[in-house]
């Protein structure tokens, strides 16, 4: 399973899979843990991340 936010899997779906109840629970874990928000991972931030996109 994976379970990353470089899926198209709403971070919703993803919170699921792991256990949380709700995704603003796992939105606030992932950034303590990352220091981004999943969302902000999935955004692509140079020409190779665009590619590999």
């Amino acid at each position: 399973m994976n379970c990353s936010p470089s899926t198209a899997s709403p971070s919703g779906d993803i919170a699921g899979r792991l256990g949380y109840h709700d995704a603003p629970a796992f939105s606030r874990a992932y950034r303590r843990w990352t220091g981004s928000t999943p969302g902000r991972s999935r955004t692509p931030t140079s020409r190779s991340d665009i590619a590999n996109w």
